[in-house]
């Protein structure tokens, strides 16, 4: 028994010993991450297994082949984790992908319908300013038709007045020329009594 230990604690020497550059490099390159096992690290392990196992049945002992055999069952057992571990960080990035593009898309159709909602309201806006222009147009050609209405009445107001003036004036004038021909009518009459008068004196004179 002491015989076969001997080969045993060789190989597990040897092994512990190989495996020391790696451990060294495991600890710098995974500072802080030991969440997943170490691809490397695992590849040692089956090599490992496959020492001991080969080990044990050139020496004959059973233990070392059992040691070989549970580290190719964990070896087994961890590259199915890292599967699965590789297989749900698939699938997360694909969530993840997934839920950034539906992200995306959201962000997408909430700009379409924030565009969609400005252009309306500069529809409305624009409709705004045009019916208030209309509305200023409509206001504007009213107070222009009326001014001209109110310019139209004054000239006619003014035209009737001149032609009253020159009614008045024009029944002034024949008032005033019927006057003179009563006053020279008077003074012809005069004229003709005194005249009457004279013959009438001349005549008793004689």
């Amino acid at each position: 028994m002491q015989l076969q230990r001997i080969p045993r604690t060789v190989v597990c020497t040897w092994l512990r010993t190989a495996r020391l550059p790696l451990d060294a490099v495991e600890a710098v390159v995974r500072r802080g991450d030991h969440d997943l096992e170490w691809p490397p690290a695992i590849a040692f392990d089956a090599f490992e297994a496959t020492v001991k196992q080969f080990a044990g049945s050139i020496f004959r002992d059973d233990e070392l082949v059992e040691d070989g055999r549970v580290g190719q069952a964990r070896v087994a057992q961890l590259r199915k984790a890292v599967e699965l571990d590789a297989v749900a960080a698939q699938r997360q990035a694909e969530a993840d992908a997934e839920f950034a593009q539906r992200r995306q898309a959201d962000e997408q159709h909430r700009r379409e319908v924030q565009r969609q909602a400005e252009q309306r309201e500069a529809a409305l806006e624009r409709d705004r300013v045009d019916e208030k222009r209309r509305v200023a147009e409509e206001d504007a050609r009213k107070r222009k038709d009326a001014a001209q209405v109110e310019t139209i009445e004054e000239r006619i107001v003014e035209r009737e007045d001149r032609a009253a003036r020159a009614t008045r004036i024009r029944a002034e004038r024949d008032a005033l020329q019927h006057e003179r021909k009563a006053v020279a009518a008077k003074t012809r009459v005069k004229d003709l009594d005194e005249e009457l008068q004279d013959t009438k004196a001349a005549r008793k004179g004689n």
